[in-house]
């Protein structure tokens, strides 16, 4: 065998050794559901939740931009990322402090997050009272054998855009992905395919949001296609730690994300030229 095909073969034997160790692992957890308040600490930049043995905390990076981690245990994953950058990480807002009977949170100058005690739930709305993102009634955050899964609310006038490279229509709505790159040909039906995207954008009663789950693991997001007035997301291990970006308009939820993950290089002036792809040409 030539010594490139072994070298390939070896790696891709050592890949698969690896997912199969951290198919051993991922959800090695008992069942965990984020079913109600029990404590609660106000931050400068946001504010931390106790929900019986799991841990939440949510801050604002920015007016418009907050990040949401929750743990099983008493104890949050290391802060680290392969994709957001250390800058915007370590930046934060001050907020004001909200709460009474029924919830607990903080306003920016763009956005109120109230966590409801009982059931938990996030509720995050402008300044208006529109809402902008909230968890499904009735579906709280789980933790469980495989991983974890998060439920949120679908307006039935909302529509999603985003996920990668995913065929099928343009709007996901009613479609369930899987991301986990596979080099496996293009069709219509056909998921996962090569790049996987955990960020989608929201569109819907005047306003967008845009979500990122920040998780390498193998990962899935549903809009509403098990559940008509619900989408969801999760991954089989690894953290829960997403981004919610707000706009109001789509423009400036983009500008969101790449402020939080970088711009790509100005490309040089030759690479605008003619290009040709020959994948398709036998």
């Amino acid at each position: 065998m030539h010594s490139f095909c072994k070298r390939l073969v070896f790696c891709f034997g050592v890949a698969i050794a690896l997912g199969s160790t951290q198919a051993q692992t991922a959800g090695s957890q008992p069942s965990i559901v984020l079913e109600a308040v029990t404590g609660t600490r106000p931050q400068r930049d946001g504010i931390e939740i106790q929900a019986g043995s799991a841990r939440l905390r949510i801050i604002a990076l920015r007016d418009d931009i907050l990040r949401v981690r929750v743990a099983p245990g008493d104890t949050l994953p290391v802060d680290a990322s392969w994709a957001v950058l250390s800058g915007p990480r370590d930046r934060s807002v001050d907020v004001q402090p909200i709460q009474d009977a029924a919830f607990v949170g903080f306003r920016t100058a763009v956005l109120e997050v109230r966590v409801e005690r009982s059931p938990l739930r996030i509720v995050v709305r402008d300044l208006a009272g529109n809402i902008i993102s909230a968890d499904a009634v009735g579906r709280p955050t789980k933790f469980q054998v495989g991983g974890f899964s998060v439920y949120k609310t679908m307006p039935s006038d909302e529509h999603y855009f985003g996920l990668g490279d995913k065929a099928g229509t343009f709007d996901r709505r009613n479609q369930a992905y899987t991301l986990w790159n596979t080099d496996i040909g293009t069709q219509e039906s056909i998921d996962p395919i090569y790049k996987s995207i955990p960020f989608f954008l929201g569109i819907g009663g005047g306003h967008s949001y845009e979500l990122f789950l920040d998780n390498t693991w193998r990962t899935w997001f549903d809009f509403g296609k098990q559940a008509r007035d619900a989408y969801s997301f999760g991954a089989e291990d690894g953290p829960l730690d997403y981004y919610l970006i707000y706009g109001p308009d789509p423009k400036q939820v983009v500008k969101g994300y790449a402020y939080l993950t970088g711009t790509h290089p100005l490309p040089p002036l030759w690479a605008l030229g003619f290009q040709q792809c020959r994948y398709s040409y036998t």
